[in-house]
């Protein structure tokens, strides 16, 4: 049986054959739509490039605030039109032995739902640091993970991660259009959907909660804004997994039908998109060469 990493999940994994490939058309929506620095691969693990991790780990960061024992931080240089980059440093005593502690570096980036109405955070391991746990560690692990002291000197052009500010310019470039290019799949899908749930009893219970938080949407994009159906779509993803589903067969099955369907309909457009993707990067790993 097939197993994909899924954080939210009770066991921390899917098995569903169908469900995983549905959360994996609506992982390559979050990738564009949140201008994710890396990619889901065919285990569910979020993984970068080399070259953007190796950029991530070595760019000066400074921190931001400490809570407990966890430090949160943000990259020292400035981004163009995009937002600083989110870390964490997190620090475990007595690891790997009594008197060492080990700290790691993670990578911190929000994930919007619903335009921004549900924020879910995708965190990952960069790199980690062992020492004894003396009066420097703290000295040599800033050494470590590159922190600086939050200064008004202008950082090097060699601060500047080329190749995060590649991978964010190109996902930028392919939003543009993403909402519009799916339009019409998500309005299909999210059709049929409604249907399906008005023809049982757990699926009225579903629809009744959805259209009370319905109106929370509404405040966060407008109607003419063709964001708006997948906004729809992903809230009712949301109700629908509040309300465990998958223990009445007979309903899930009429559900799965709806899943196969927007699995097959958005095939399309993924694979387009994944190709012109490939192109640019191959573009991009020329120029820079």
């Amino acid at each position: 049986m097939a197993k994909y990493l899924r954080k939210d999940y009770e066991n921390g994994y899917m098995s569903d054959a169908l469900a995983i490939e549905y959360y994996k058309k609506v992982q390559e929506i979050d990738v564009i739509n949140n201008l994710l620095i890396g990619d889901y691969n065919a285990k569910g693990e979020y993984v970068t490039s080399k070259e953007i991790l190796n950029e991530l780990i070595s760019m000066p960061k400074y921190i931001v605030k400490t809570f407990n024992t966890n430090m949160y931080l943000q990259s020292y240089a400035e981004l163009g039109n995009f937002n600083q980059l989110n870390f964490m440093i997190t620090v475990q005593d007595g690891v790997p032995k009594n008197n060492m502690s080990r700290a790691s570096l993670l990578l911190v980036e929000d994930i919007e739902k619903c335009a921004g109405l549900y924020i879910n955070t995708n965190s990952v391991i960069l790199d980690t640091f062992e020492s004894l746990n003396d009066l420097d560690f703290n000295q040599k692990m800033f050494a470590h993970f590159k922190i600086v002291e939050q200064t008004g000197r202008k950082p090097a052009k060699s601060d500047i991660p080329l190749n995060v500010l590649n991978r964010k310019t190109y996902l930028s470039e392919i939003k543009q259009n993403l909402f519009s290019s799916i339009f019409n799949v998500q309005k299909d899908y999210l059709s049929r959907r409604l249907s399906v749930l008005k023809r049982y009893e757990l699926g009225d219970k579903i629809l009744k909660e959805y259209n009370l938080r319905l109106s929370e949407i509404k405040g966060k994009v407008t109607s003419n804004d063709p964001k708006v159906v997948y906004c729809q779509n992903e809230l009712l993803d949301m109700v629908i997994e509040e309300f465990d589903y998958r223990k009445d067969r007979v309903f899930k099955k009429a559900l799965d039908e709806s899943y196969d369907f927007y699995i097959k309909s958005s095939q399309n457009y993924i694979l387009k998109q994944n190709n012109e993707q490939n192109n640019s990067r191959k573009k991009l790993k020329e120029v820079n060469n």
